[in-house]
């Protein structure tokens, strides 16, 4: 029997949970593709529905097809499965339940490609049981290094954490161990991209909108509360990672503040939110230590707003006098 392994130029990755509706079009979609140097890796992460048997009868009609199947451990350890499955030159991930146009693995690769680079689509949102649409990112065809911050600014390019819509270079990610973290339980995955830019040099955007990211019309009672200790994690993750950033790619002032504003101090503010009386303290003090970033952001409506009523309920009153002086 040969030992030779395949290595196509591309890896798919795409973690299965309770898809059943809409595995069909997932899959067709990519197997549709005019790019056709790629192994698409499907793996079940416990699914309780029909998804493995779906899965089952692709691997049966297609050979660049692998299903695995393991106990549900989470769309992050899943992910990570899949890189550590991968014997691709590059990997990218698609949601179960999204699709993409036939054009869109062919994007990817229609300038040659550094392996110090990250690629990046735009987004389309549809929205379920209407034909409207719109694009949640959008970019010219043009490069960003180190040395274009204002090109990073321009385009938002940090604000992009979505790991879809993007190609990951495959020795990058095993040389540096950069994988998901499987103990946050948000922001996860802008903490890997985020990474991952720590160890490239340039970023490729293109301007294709090929990717359709669904929203589901899924009942607010049925969606995940996160608990204060979550979001107090998840902003630390934010903001360590960010630090790293500004210094490597010469992040300006103006952008950084902005940036920082929606990943690392929208989480305080979260975490002041779902404070209860059990954990407040907890909040309380991840508060004080960054009382001077947090100073900056004053003149936010929705943070100065939210941390004076944590504040006043908690009677945190000398935080409060810092916090509103300005001095």
């Amino acid at each position: 029997m040969s030992s030779i392994i395949y290595s196509p130029k591309l890896s798919i990755i795409i973690p299965v949970y309770n898809a059943e509706k809409y595995l069909n079009k997932c899959i067709d979609s990519i197997l549709l593709q005019s790019f056709n140097d790629f192994e698409l890796i499907l793996i079940n992460d416990g699914s309780k529905d029909n998804s493995l048997a779906i899965l089952k009868e692709y691997e049966q009609r297609d050979k660049r097809i692998t299903v695995y199947d393991k106990i549900n451990s989470g769309v992050s350890a899943t992910r990570n499965f899949g890189i550590d499955a991968a014997n691709g030159e590059w990997i990218c991930f698609i949601d179960s339940d999204d699709w993409v146009e036939n054009d869109y693995l062919s994007e990817f690769f229609k300038i040659p490609i550094d392996a110090d680079a990250m690629v990046s689509q735009g987004i389309l949102f549809d929205y379920e049981n209407t034909s409207d649409n719109s694009p949640f990112f959008q970019y010219d065809n043009i490069t960003v290094d180190k040395n274009t911050p204002e090109l990073i600014a321009q385009y938002n390019v940090l604000h992009n954490g979505c790991p879809v819509c993007k190609l990951f270079n495959r020795d990058v990610l095993n040389k540096n161990s950069i994988r998901f973290n499987t103990c946050l339980s948000i922001h996860e995955d802008h903490c890997f991209v985020f990474d991952y830019l720590q160890y490239i040099d340039k970023i490729v955007l293109r301007k294709c909108l090929s990717y359709h990211y669904m929203i589901r019309d899924t009942p607010s009672l049925t969606r995940t509360r996160h608990s204060s200790e979550e979001w107090l994690y998840a902003s630390d993750a934010l903001l360590v990672r960010l630090s790293e950033l500004i210094l490597q790619w010469k992040i300006t002032a103006e952008y950084e503040k902005n940036v920082k504003s929606e990943y690392g101090i929208r989480q305080l503010y979260s975490a002041a939110l779902y404070s209860t009386s059990i954990n407040y303290k907890k909040v309380y003090t991840a508060l004080r230590e960054k009382l001077k970033l947090l100073q900056s952001y004053r003149e936010k409506p929705y943070l100065l707003k939210l941390l004076l009523t944590f504040m006043l309920q908690f009677r945190c009153d000398t935080l409060l006098y810092k916090l509103i002086s300005k001095r």
